[in-house]
């Protein structure tokens, strides 16, 4: 059976099937239609209430679980620090959130809950920035599906990752010089925003006068090609640069060393296939093509970690800090194409062309889903264990 899910205590696999449909169910309602009249005209209204209760819905349980692999270390780590001694292997960003909290509380409890209480925080804070452009309900389905049960765990690379969405109107204000700055930032939380930070960079450099054109996307696609040959030397590429004592490398070092052989599969395809199709339905926003060519940057280093994690499996964590195009560009995108299917609809001279158009669109919104609720079954079968959240406790 691919999904092993009896394995498991079944009311914590109903509860986290409960997180993901209520929180996009409040999400959607606080984005419904308000007719307008007998006109029949209808509008996009914010209702903040629902939308507000999905985001306290997940952040009651992101606070008060005690589950997680990571967070025992984390408690242990904070009750031996102090504001003049803190442990030294985290990051410094880090170490410095961990001062600031010891000015307010020496319970590791609180500070726990306070990081987890900021991560859901962030990442709802983006979605209600990109309210406007996407559908609230498909950005939080996506969130708490994909990545809101590992952030119980990977809680400090959830935190850094969370802060760029908190900012992401930079990026929709063209502002690309200070939003890598706040990717920068939060790489001083967790190294692994470097990646994001390197995406980021690449993306920017793809992009040309501006305007993300069908010849830059075959340009994007053309330099994946040589990177994803390149990736199966990623480890000795890494190897290599651990010689010198940077604390980006030394951080890996023990994942280098731990790395096993060299099984390639189709896990990549897997990977990239929700960056791939925001590369692909970009076309249809006329005035922001800017902003989606950051995803070919983001694609491009997916296709790049995906294959290196064969070689080193813990590389593969970093992929949850790649999460920007998922969560937020493409349910913009598919947006865009529902826009499309409105104007089609207006404008449309021969009725099968705007048929054809409306099919298209809700196909690829199936198949998205699909994907996905997928993703999310291959998780609980196959993670719960590894993340420590395979029993759902709560702190008390």
């Amino acid at each position: 059976m691919l999904f092993r899910l009896s394995e498991f205590h079944m009311n914590t696999i109903l509860l986290y099937f409960s997180f993901v449909i209520v929180s996009a169910m409040l999400a959607f309602l606080s984005q419904a239609k308000i007719k307008i009249g007998s006109s029949g005209a209808s509008y996009r209204k914010i209702h903040t209430v629902p939308f507000l209760l999905s985001y306290l819905f997940l952040a009651f349980f992101s606070v008060f679980n005690n589950i997680g692999t990571d967070k025992a270390s984390y408690a242990y780590f904070f009750d031996i620090s102090d504001i003049g001694n803190i442990y030294s292997g985290f990051e410094i960003g880090f170490r410095l959130v961990i001062g600031f909290a010891k000015l307010f509380t020496s319970d590791s409890r609180v500070f726990i809950g306070l990081l987890s209480f900021l991560t859901v925080t962030f990442y709802y804070i983006g979605i209600w920035k990109s309210r406007m452009y996407i559908s609230a309900g498909l950005a939080v389905f996506i969130y708490s599906s994909q990545y809101y049960l590992q952030q119980f765990n990977l809680m400090r690379m959830y935190f850094a990752a969370s802060i760029a969405f908190a900012f992401i109107d930079l990026l929709y204000k063209k502002k690309f010089f200070k939003f890598g700055i706040v990717l920068l930032i939060s790489s001083a939380i967790h190294y692994s925003m470097i990646f994001s930070f390197m995406a980021f960079l690449t993306g920017w450099l793809l992009k040309a006068k501006n305007a993300y054109s069908i010849a830059e996307r075959d340009k994007t696609l053309l330099i994946s090609v040589p990177v994803f040959f390149m990736s199966f030397f990623g480890y000795n590429l890494l190897s290599f640069f651990s010689r010198f004592p940077l604390p980006v490398i030394t951080k890996y070092l023990d994942y280098i060393a731990r790395s096993g052989g060299f099984e390639f599969g189709f896990k990549w395809i897997f990977n990239v296939f929700p960056y791939l199709l925001v590369l692909c339905l970009s076309k249809y926003d006329k005035e922001k093509k800017d902003i989606y060519s950051v995803n070919a940057g983001y694609f491009i280093m997916v296709l790049a970690i995906s294959v290196m994690s064969y070689r080193i499996e813990m590389i593969g964590r970093a992929l949850s800090v790649l999460s920007i195009p998922v969560v937020l560009m493409l349910p913009r995108v598919l947006q865009d194409c529902k826009e499309e299917v409105k104007a089609s609809g207006q404008k449309a001279v021969i009725q099968i062309f705007h048929v054809s158009i409306r099919i298209r669109y809700h196909s690829i919104r199936m198949i998205t889903v699909i994907y996905m609720i997928f993703a999310f079954l291959l998780y609980l079968s196959t993670y719960l264990h590894a993340d420590g959240i395979e029993e759902f406790r709560f702190i008390w």
